[in-house]
This record gives structure tokens, C-alpha cells and sequence, in this order.
């Protein structure tokens, strides 16, 4: 399961910037959280935004000064435990640097697999959005029953409005995925590297995912050349009519082949991610392996090698890929109220001041605040990575 849970404390609009909801939507998402592992028998769970104020001193100043209501980080750890009871440590922030980051991470990876060995990196400063926060990649190698190491990364990308800085930051993970890799096998060279899962809220938008020039495309492309496949593509989607396309009308209940997991307002996009590589990253489509992955690469992995180089790509889904099913969760957990939504898409329309639809869309926060898990859907998806 990927999941941005949307446990923000503290937003960038004062005087409403306190989250006071954050703590009772943590406990509400805990028994949420309990019920969907046991109904999909989650084996991970990669999450974004679930903060800890415990490891800056600003943030834990605030966090005590209004009655510990505001982070539900060990509200989350404690339900996950009791059946994915490995789940990673908190990385980020450090009391001596508040000056520059007030908040750690915010990502988790929980799994029913030991964790090995895990690292995070810190992406450069990004936009206003994310600077109080320690925006970065996690990686994690967990081991299976079976020997086998399984690779996972979480990460949330810049929240601006700049595609290319985000995509940048993309090249950064990537780049930690091989170095983590690249150790792992060293240390471990007994054990073969089964699979590297990458789950993630990109805030790029996919929803167009039959364009060939937009920021989606260009991701896409740069993840393909290092073995990821985007799980949601590999069940065949269809495309919206020319004139929904045309109007760029979407929406979550009617256009449900677009896996919209963002429902902010008139704005509804697709920003979160699984991404399935059978094996280590680095392998490239059309071509052998890159060096970092040619030592002790597995005999499946070489078959899907092969399948992928005689360009077999839909017997290559079958047989190694993700099941028919990759789903959302229920649009009652994380879509925003459709009637409030109607008032503000209105109020654009008729040409209303600014203030007026700010009000509105001021009572359609402090509602989803209220009422909502979250303001993203969780993805699940099924997978296998081998014959079975």
C-alpha cells in the first residue's frame, strides 16, 4: 500500500495554520489502517506525511504547548505494529538544525518483513511549501521469508508548482536507489535482490498518462530506463472521450481508469505512485543490464530481460508483473465534499471576488480537516514478481 496520509500539523496559511484535527484523524486512520491490512494482507505499507515532533525542539514546543494534539506518527506505529511490525526509524530534522527544518521526514515504511538496513537523503531546499519539512528519499532492503531482499523506497516530492525542480529531486532518489543498492549486493552477495518497490507522492500529475511531452511522460520515461514500471499502467486503462479530454473534466467517480488520488477542489489530479521493478534497479528496457546490476542477477530476472528486449512487454506482465489488480481506496476515506467542491468550481465561474471564493474554499478546508483520513488515496497493489 502507498499512502500520503495527509497528518500535516502545521500549514503555510496564517492564522489557520495549526492542524487541531491532525491528531484525531491519526487515531481515526489507525483503525482504518488496522482493517485494510488484514483485508488486503498488506505485507508493506509506504506512507508519506505521518510527523514526529520529537526530533526539533520548535516542533515539540508547539506540539506541548497545545496539549500534544497536533502529530500522530506514534499513534500510526503503534496499530501498524501489532501486524507489520517492522517499520523504519524517524529521519530528518535534528534539534540542533531547527533553524532550518522544524520537521522530520514525515515517511514510514511498515512491513511484515525484517528491515536489513535503511537510509534516507535530504533533498536540496525546496519551494515555501516544504521548507519547514525534511523532504527526502527513504530506502529500506527487507529480507523474505525466502531469502530473498526486497528493496523499498518512500519519498514526497516538492509541493510547488515547479515540475523540472521536482523532477530533479527524482534524479537524487534514483540516484540513492543504486548507491543502496549497490551496497546491499556487496554485503549480502549470497542473497539475490527480488524486487525494488518505490512508493510515492511524486505531486506530478499522470492523469494525462497517454501524452508524450507533459512532466508525466518525461517521469515516466526516466523510471522505465531504470526497470520501474508504473503499477497502476500495467491493467490496461482506457483513455476518456475527446470532449472529456478537451473540457479536461475529470472526475474521480466518473473516469475511475485514471487512478485521480488527489481530489483538491476543481483541481483533481494523480500525484501518488507505486512503481514495481522485478529485481535490482538498473536494468534498462531494450538493452542489458547496466553494470551495477550485472553482479549476481537472478535467472528470473534474466528472462525477464530477455521477454523485455524481444519487446514481449504484455506475456512479460503476465508472468512477472503486477495482477490484474492495482486499486484505490474507498472515495468516502480521502474525496472531498462534491457539493462543497460545486460551490467553489461556482464561484470561479460567476466571476466572484477573491475573498468570497477564499471563504468558501476556507469552510471546504476546515470540513476535509474535520471529516476526511486524508486528502489522497491509497494505492494497493497486488504483485508478484516471478512465475508462481
Amino acid at each position: 500500500m502507498q499512502l500520503n496520509a495527509w497528518l500535516i500539523p502545521v500549514r503555510p496559511n496564517f492564522p489557520h495554520c495549526l492542524d487541531f484535527h491532525a491528531l484525531t484523524r491519526a487515531n481515526r486512520m489507525a483503525l482504518w489502517l488496522e482493517e485494510e491490512v488484514l483485508n488486503h494482507r498488506l505485507d508493506i505499507a509506504i506512507f508519506q506525511e505521518v510527523w514526529t515532533p520529537w526530533r526539533s525542539v520548535v516542533a515539540a514546543s508547539i506540539h506541548s504547548m497545545f496539549c500534544c494534539r497536533l502529530f500522530g506518527r506514534s499513534v500510526i506505529e503503534k496499530t501498524l505494529s501489532k501486524s507489520l511490525p517492522y517499520i523504519t526509524k524517524v529521519q530528518g530534522s535534528m534539534p540542533c538544525d531547527c533553524t532550518k527544518r522544524f520537521f522530520d521526514s514525515g515517511l514510514v515504511i511498515a512491513s511484515r518483513y525484517p528491515i536489513m538496513e535503511e537510509e534516507f537523503r535530504i533533498y536540496p531546499s525546496g519551494s515555501p511549501h516544504d521548507a519547514l519539512s525534511s523532504k527526502g528519499i527513504l530506502v529500506a532492503a527487507l529480507r523474505r521469508p525466502d531469502n530473498g531482499i526486497v528493496i523499498v523506497g518512500s519519498s514526497h516530492l516538492d509541493a510547488g508548482d515547479d515540475d523540472s525542480f521536482k523532477i530533479g529531486q527524482l534524479r537524487i532518489a534514483l540516484s540513492v536507489f543504486k548507491e543502496f543498492t549497490a551496497k546491499i549486493q556487496a554485503k549480502y552477495d549470497s542473497l539475490d535482490i527480488v524486487a525494488t518497490l518505490f512508493g510515492s507522492d511524486m505531486n506530478i500529475d499522470g492523469i494525462e498518462f497517454w501524452e508524450t511531452e507533459n512532466s508525466y511522460a518525461q517521469v515516466r520515461t526516466m523510471m522505465n530506463e531504470q526497470g520501474f514500471q508504473d503499477s497502476w499502467l500495467l491493467t490496461p486503462r482506457e483513455i476518456p472521450p475527446a470532449d472529456v479530454i478537451k473540457a479536461k473534466a475529470y472526475r474521480p467517480e466518473k473516469q475511475p481508469q485514471l487512478g485521480i488520488t488527489s481530489d483538491q477542489h476543481e483541481c483533481v489530479k494523480r500525484l501518488d505512485y507505486v512503481w514495481v521493478c522485478p529485481g535490482p534497479i538498473g536494468t534498462r528496457y531494450g538493452g542489458p543490464p547496466t553494470p551495477a546490476v550485472v553482479h549476481h542477477t537472478a535467472p528470473q530476472q534474466e528472462m525477464m530481460d530477455a521477454m523485455r528486449r524481444s519487446g514481449s512487454s504484455r506475456q512479460m506482465a503476465k508472468n512477472f508483473g503486477v495482477s490484474a489488480k492495482t486499486e484505490l481506496n474507498d472515495g468516502i476515506q480521502w474525496q472531498s465534499s462534491a457539493a462543497m467542491r460545486d460551490m467553489i468550481n461556482e464561484s470561479i465561474k460567476n466571476g466572484e471576488d477573491k475573498k468570497a471564493t477564499k471563504k468558501i474554499q476556507d469552510k471546504v478546508d476546515l470540513h476535509d480537516r474535520a471529516e476526511r483520513l486524508s486528502d489522497h488515496a491509497a494505492i494497493f497493489a497486488k504483485l508478484h514478481f516471478f512465475p508462481q
